[in-house]
């Protein structure tokens, strides 16, 4: 029989987490467990029970933790929380009646939207669709169903040839609700955002995506990438943010036309070394990861990247010191600030906060 289970639980911010660790382990095993639900690293947590901080190398029994002791979790200073499954961005279908919602429309509006070619039915409470947009297909540039309750998107959104610019962020759309034969087939679609949703399974039908320059993922439940990804070879900007990717496709490095990534707040370990042939790259934001490493043929190879962002990571900054090619990423990071003063543009304190961070947690 394997060791007694004692249940611990944790409040982070306004959230409690219930963990289950081994009677004879020690603070360090609830650290570990901690960040399977945070993705706030082990050194960057501060536990507090009974008013003494816990040490890592403590045991359970020292520590007083027993079953159904409650602990605080505090990140370090500067740290930007992840909850554990935030729901409240998201619509709440509950909300809603259980018929579905539909909107009115005067035929001027439609006319309207057949028109300019734009249809905005953001923040509609929709459950589905209205049968008009698929009726103007052919006119539809712009289509924005953002902040919804919609239960799908079906296959009928392959009938708007024209579309270039689609959103159905914080839908609270899962797996199997969105019709990516569909999407698949809209050749003109450059901008895509699915941010916000409930999908964790991203189909190998996004490859087909020809057109794509903007993707944002963000905000989802995403385990895996497909290596069709790697197909958007007129891609410019990701994001996929806010996951639980605990790996990228290599061949990601085929889309030398991508300007900005961010993969911030995943389950990283490491990058692709075929990253360093992504020559237009210039924004690469990495922060809340795992990453142990950060391979030179990215900073080697990707000759215009100025601003890299690896804070709360495993690697520090000395580490990240030594990689091959830091001094030329270096350089470029300086010119690029000392271009800024020069031309006196203002710019955000982000945009000097670019690296890992220390043990102690200080930027350079």
């Amino acid at each position: 029989m394997g060791d007694a289970q004692i249940k611990v639980i944790v409040k982070y911010g306004a959230q409690n987490i219930n963990v289950e660790v081994p009677a004879t382990g020690k603070v360090e095993d609830l650290m570990q467990q901690l960040q399977l639900h945070t993705q706030l690293l082990p050194r960057l947590q501060k536990l507090i029970c009974k008013g003494k901080v816990l040490k890592g190398d403590m045991s359970l029994k020292t520590a007083q933790l027993t079953d159904g002791a409650k602990v605080m979790l505090m990140a370090a200073q500067g740290f930007q929380p992840r909850f554990p499954t935030k729901q409240s961005s998201l619509p709440s279908k509950q909300a809603h009646s259980t018929a579905t919602l539909t909107l009115s429309l005067d035929e001027t509006r439609v006319k309207a939207w057949k028109l300019t070619g734009i249809v905005s039915l953001r923040d509609s409470s929709l459950q589905k669709v209205p049968a008009a947009v698929w009726s103007i297909g052919l006119s539809v540039r712009v289509l924005d169903l953002g902040g919804n309750s919609l239960l799908e998107l079906p296959l009928e959104v392959g009938s708007l040839t024209n579309l270039q610019r689609l959103q159905i962020n914080g839908n609270g759309l899962k797996d199997g609700t969105i019709s990516w034969q569909g999407l698949s087939s809209l050749s003109q679609l450059m901008m895509l955002t699915v941010d916000n949703n409930l999908l964790t399974v991203l189909p190998p039908e996004i490859g087909k995506l020809s057109a794509l320059k903007s993707l944002n993922i963000s905000n989802n439940k995403l385990t895996c990438l497909p290596e069709e990804l790697g197909n958007l070879l007129q891609l410019e900007k990701l994001d996929l943010s806010h996951n639980c990717l605990s790996a990228v496709p290599s061949n990601l490095g085929r889309c030398i036309q991508l300007v900005e990534i961010n993969l911030s707040a995943n389950q990283l370990t490491t990058i692709p070394t075929t990253f360093g042939q992504l020559r237009s790259l210039k924004i690469f934001l990495l922060d809340n990861n795992a990453l142990n490493d950060f391979p030179a043929e990215v900073l080697q190879g990707c000759l215009e990247l100025t601003t890299l962002s690896i804070h709360w990571n495993q690697l520090t900054m000395d580490d990240l010191r030594k990689v091959d090619g830091w001094m030329g990423f270096e350089q470029r990071r300086k010119d690029k600030v000392n271009k800024q003063l020069e031309f006196k543009v203002s710019s955000s304190s982000s945009g000097f906060d670019e690296g890992a961070d220390t043990e102690k947690w200080h930027h350079w």
